[in-house]
């Protein structure tokens, strides 16, 4: 049985509010990970994911993107202003479409609903994370030590604990890793950088795979492998 899969990107309603009983038809399919879009412009936007052609490099930090607009919403984490504010808590955001999802909290809207079992989410990335429990599916597999992975991000991550080199040095401890994003994410550990926000509740966190995981709390499942994350 086939079940939803829907990008884990956080895309504001432009008209302000939506209708959750609406049912948008989606006749184009990735053809790579069979996520489905209801404009053929969008479905190819999302096939640059799956490219291993990153030019759009930031240069504040390195980090590559696959398309400019990737690039410029990164560009933003760098930055300290907050110009998005809630009316109804003062919390503020970076980003416009940061504050959109916040709201929902305020308004009790949860347009991600899993069709298997009926529960709704706030954000995307929570039904992402659920409909692993329905599905259990890890079609990746390391061609190395045979173990398994949901999606091929994760797997490319594990695939760097095979290899032996680690070019990438802080210069402030000596400790070498195997990528550069990994560099720069231990990095912020010195810079104290907490630049991933929740939110929920405001806590904010070095990595975003530790806000992925302290969202499980909010989404009311177990936190797995949830380590040393650092609050605001």
């Amino acid at each position: 049985m086939n079940y939803p899969n829907p990008c884990s990107e956080i895309h504001e309603d432009t008209e302000g509010q939506r209708d959750e009983m609406e049912v948008e038809e989606r006749p184009y399919l990735c053809p790579v990970c069979g996520k489905s879009f209801s404009r053929l412009a969008n479905c190819k936007k999302h096939q640059k994911i799956h490219s291993s052609v990153k030019k759009h490099a930031c240069v504040e930090c390195g980090k590559t993107f696959v398309t400019a607009e990737y690039l410029r919403k990164h560009q933003k984490t760098h930055t300290t202003e907050r110009p998005f504010t809630c009316s109804q808590c003062g919390l503020s955001f970076k980003v416009k479409v940061h504050l959109v999802t916040h709201e929902r909290i305020h308004t009790g809207e949860k347009p991600h609903t899993c069709h298997q079992c009926g529960k709704s989410f706030i954000q995307s990335s929570g039904l992402t994370y659920h409909l692993l429990h329905h599905s259990g599916e890890k079609t990746f597999k390391c061609d190395q030590c045979g173990k398994n992975f949901t999606s091929s991000a994760n797997l490319k991550k594990h695939l760097t604990l095979h290899m032996n080199e680690k070019p990438h040095k802080c210069s402030l401890c000596g400790k070498s890793f195997p990528r550069r994003d990994s560099l720069n994410q231990h990095q912020k550990i010195h810079d104290a950088v907490r630049d991933h926000m929740c939110f929920k509740c405001g806590k904010s966190f070095i990595a975003a795979s530790h806000l992925k995981q302290h969202l499980r709390i909010h989404n009311d499942e177990k936190p797995v492998f949830f380590f040393f994350y650092l609050f605001k």
